[in-house]
């Protein structure tokens, strides 16, 4: 969140924070690049990246770039961001990045395939293209302050917007699959008449792909069990 006038003057903080991956490392690049095309604003910008792409983002003299490294918390990369960038220059799929910006509540800057399958509304959340949000950011840095003022706290409220969204789709999703679980049990147990309400010795197996995001999994596990022990009434 902006501290106040004079940071909002002199520097907002843009973030990325991203795996090494060799989508992430064309994207991030092919942003920069496009924003070291703007002439005078690109001096504007003040960008800060974290995690393992650190080892492949390219400098540009005109850009501000400061590259952290491995981030140990993600919430204190986060807390210093005024902005997050999300650019993805193609992908399906909900993005890691967008996940922990918008539980983080951050306002975020992102193009269309940052945020499939998230009910976002705003161009700043689907920019058609990397091109097309670096333009729109290297006119908006150029704002008076009172504009930027007031499009980072409307950016923070649609990120507690999207998350507020997201926790009721996950809990109707929730509540689906535990349907959907009952139904299976008792399609193949057609003899025995069973009550998800007492029985608590039914086994069910979860699969959950990941790639590259070992240090995610037991957050997510933490998370479903945190959410579901107690969902069979």
């Amino acid at each position: 969140m902006l501290q106040n006038q004079k940071k909002v003057a002199s520097e907002i903080a843009f973030g990325y924070l991203a795996s090494s991956n060799a989508l992430n490392r064309v994207s991030i690049n092919k942003f920069l690049y496009e924003l070291s095309k703007m002439g005078p604003h690109s001096s504007k910008f003040f960008i800060n990246i974290g995690g393992s792409v650190c080892s492949y983002v390219e400098n540009y003299d005109n850009l501000k770039i400061y590259k952290k490294g491995y981030i140990e918390n993600t919430a204190d990369f986060y807390k210093n961001i005024d902005i997050v960038l999300i650019p993805m220059i193609e992908g399906t799929g909900l993005k890691i990045k967008t996940i922990e910006a918008i539980e983080n509540l951050k306002p975020f800057a992102a193009t269309k395939y940052s945020t499939n399958d998230t009910p976002v509304s705003s161009i700043w959340h689907q920019f058609y293209n990397i091109e097309r949000m670096a333009k729109y950011l290297a006119k908006w840095i150029n704002s008076d302050i009172a504009t930027k003022q007031r499009t980072v706290e409307y950016l923070r409220h649609q990120s507690i917007d999207i998350y507020n969204a997201i926790q009721e789709k996950q809990k109707r999703a929730h509540e689906i699959i535990w349907c959907t679980i009952g139904e299976l049990i008792k399609y193949k147990m057609p003899k025995t008449d069973i009550d998800l309400k007492t029985t608590n010795n039914i086994m069910v197996s979860i699969i959950i792909a990941a790639y590259n995001t070992e240090k995610y999994i037991y957050r997510c596990i933490k998370s479903y069990y945190l959410i579901n022990c107690n969902k069979l009434k």
